[in-house]
C-alpha cells in the first residue's frame, strides 16, 4: 500500500523507533519499510483492542542517506466503559450509554452505543440502531436521568451517525427517539419543510408518556426566525411531530446567549433549564448562569436562582417539585406552591453537618428521597476513603446512607458519579470507577443498580447469560 507524505493512526498517537539498517546512494527517491506490530489481546470478553495482523507500508522518501526501518507500537485504546444511565419509573428498565462490544451479539461498530437492561430478565438490548436493526456508524449518546419514558417504551438518545434515518446524511449530531415495542427509530430534530437540521443537537429528555422530547440545539433551522447564533432548547411533539422554541421570552424574544441541560417534568406541563441569556425576564442583572423554568399551560417564562445563580436543575417524577444547585447547596423548590418545600440542604445540622457542595441532584418521584454526590467525610461515620460518594437522604426519617459500597458493605477507593433514583424511590443507578462486586475486576467506568430494599448491588454493565 503506497503512502505519499504522512501516515494518521485514529485513536491514539503512535511511537515511531527508527534504526539505520544499510547505506545507500544519496540521490534517489526510497523506501522506507513500516511495521505495524500485533498487540497481544488480554481475553475474548474484554478486550483492550481487536486483534490486528502486521501490516507493511511502502512510503516513497527522499532521503539523504540511509533506509531506515520504523517500527510503529500502536496506541492502547482502553477498556470500554459505561455511563449516562437514565431508569423507568419502576427501576425495572435501565438505559445507559457504552463503548463496549461484548452486551449484545453483533456490535462490530467500534463507537459507544445506547443500551437498555431490563432488571427481572437480565436481559440487555442495543437501542441505538435503525429500525431495520443495522448499527449506527458513529457514536451514539444517552442523557443522564431522563432517557427513558415511565414504562420502559421509549428511549431517546443523540447520534452523530448517518444511517439511522433516510433523512439524516451529514455527521453532525441528532436526536432520536426509539420505540422498543416496534423497534421504530424516528429521527427528531429534523428542519423545517424536512430538510436536515443544520446544527448539533444534543441531551434529549423524554416526559413520562414519551409524547414529548426537550433537546438542544445549536441548529438554526428547526424553527422559523432562529437568527440568534445561540444554541436554544426546542421541544418536539410526537403526535404533531413539530418542534416549538422553548428558551425564548413570553414575547417571543430570542435568547442573546445560549441556553443548555433542558429537563421535562412527568406531565410535560414544565420545562426547565440553565441559560446565560439576561433577556428572557427582567430585571436578570447578576451575569451568571441561571436556571428558567417554561409553564407550557400559561406560557410563561420564570427564571428560578437568586443572584448566585444555578445548575444541574431536575424535576421529581411527579413535576410538583424541582430541584438545583445554586452554587453553595441544594435547594428543592414546590413549583405549584412557588415555595420551599424542605429548605436549604444547608440547614440539615447538626445531625449531619453541611452538605454544601452536594451535587448531581435527583428525587424521587414524591419528593421523599433524594440522591446526591458529594465528597464531604462527615455525612456518615466511616467515611475515611477521600473519595466523592453517593448518597441518599430519606427526608421523613431524616437519615442519610451512603451507597455506593461494595457487596461487603465496605467503603471503595474509587471515584462514583451520576446518581439517579427512579420514581417509586426504590432503585438508584449510577456510574462508578470502583469494583462493588468481586467479579468486577476490568478496572473501568461501570453502571451499577442499588436497590433500597433490600440493599443488594447489582452489575448492569456487562455480558449477562
Amino acid at each position: 500500500m503506497k503512502v505519499k507524505f504522512l501516515l494518521t493512526w485514529l485513536f491514539g498517537t503512535l511511537l515511531f523507533t527508527a534504526c539505520q539498517s544499510s547505506v545507500i546512494p544519496q540521490s534517489n527517491e526510497h523506501e522506507v519499510i513500516v511495521t505495524r506490530e500485533t498487540p497481544t489481546k488480554t481475553s475474548d470478553a474484554e478486550s483492550s483492542f481487536t486483534e490486528t495482523p502486521t501490516i507493511a507500508v511502502t512510503v516513497p522518501i527522499s532521503v539523504p542517506s540511509p533506509t531506515l526501518t520504523l517500527t510503529i507500537t500502536p496506541f492502547v485504546t482502553p477498556l470500554p466503559s459505561s455511563s449516562n444511565p437514565s431508569v423507568s419509573t419502576d427501576g425495572h428498565y435501565i438505559v445507559f450509554t457504552s463503548d463496549a462490544n461484548y452486551l449484545v451479539a453483533e456490535d462490530t461498530n467500534w463507537v459507544s452505543d445506547v443500551f437498555v437492561y431490563e432488571l427481572l430478565s437480565s436481559n440487555v438490548e442495543r437501542v441505538s440502531q435503525a429500525t431495520n436493526g443495522n448499527q449506527a456508524n458513529a457514536y451514539s449518546v444517552s442523557s443522564i436521568g431522563c432517557s427513558i419514558s415511565a414504562d420502559g417504551r421509549f428511549v431517546v438518545f443523540s447520534s452523530s451517525a448517518t444511517n439511522l434515518s433516510s433523512n439524516d446524511v451529514a455527521p453532525n449530531a441528532d436526536v432520536y427517539i426509539h420505540d422498543r415495542f416496534t423497534s421504530q427509530t424516528d429521527l427528531i430534530s429534523i428542519g423545517l419543510g424536512g430538510v436536515q437540521s443544520n446544527g448539533d443537537s444534543v441531551a434529549p429528555c423524554i416526559s413520562a408518556n414519551g409524547q414529548y422530547v426537550v433537546f438542544a440545539s445549536s441548529a438554526s433551522n428547526l424553527v422559523a426566525n432562529d437568527s440568534n447564533g445561540f444554541m436554544d432548547i426546542f421541544i418536539h411533539a410526537q403526535e404533531t411531530n413539530l418542534i416549538k422554541r422553548v428558551s425564548e421570552a413570553v414575547d417571543g424574544t430570542q435568547s442573546n446567549s445560549y441556553s443548555v441541560s433542558p429537563v421535562i417534568s412527568a406531565d410535560s406541563s414544565y420545562i426547565a433549564f440553565e441559560s446565560y441569556a439576561d433577556n428572557l425576564v427582567s430585571n436578570d442583572t447578576n451575569g451568571r448562569q441561571d436556571i428558567f423554568v417554561k409553564n407550557r399551560i400559561t406560557g410563561e417564562v420564570e427564571r428560578i436562582t437568586t443572584d448566585l445563580g444555578g445548575g444541574g436543575p431536575v424535576f421529581s417524577g411527579d413535576g410538583r417539585l424541582l430541584a438545583f444547585t445554586d452554587g453553595a447547596s441544594v435547594i428543592v423548590l414546590n413549583l405549584q406552591e412557588k415555595a420551599v418545600t424542605w429548605g436549604n440542604l444547608v440547614r440539615i445540622e447538626p445531625v449531619h453537618g453541611s452538605l454544601e457542595g452536594a451535587r448531581w441532584i435527583s428525587l424521587s418521584e414524591d419528593g421523599r428521597y433524594i440522591v446526591f454526590l458529594s465528597e464531604l467525610s462527615n455525612l456518615v461515620g466511616d467515611d475515611t476513603n477521600g473519595m466523592q460518594d453517593i448518597f441518599m437522604y430519606d427526608i421523613e426519617t431524616d437519615e442519610i446512607k451512603r451507597i455506593n459500597m461494595s457487596s461487603e458493605g465496605s467503603e471503595v477507593e474509587n471515584l462514583s458519579s451520576q446518581p439517579v433514583i427512579s420514581a417509586n424511590g426504590s432503585y438508584v443507578v449510577f456510574m462508578s470507577l470502583a469494583s462493588l462486586l468481586p467479579e468486577d475486576t476490568n478496572g473501568v467506568a461501570d453502571i451499577y443498580l442499588y436497590d433500597r430494599n433490600t440493599g443488594e448491588i447489582t452489575w448492569i454493565s456487562t455480558s449477562h447469560p
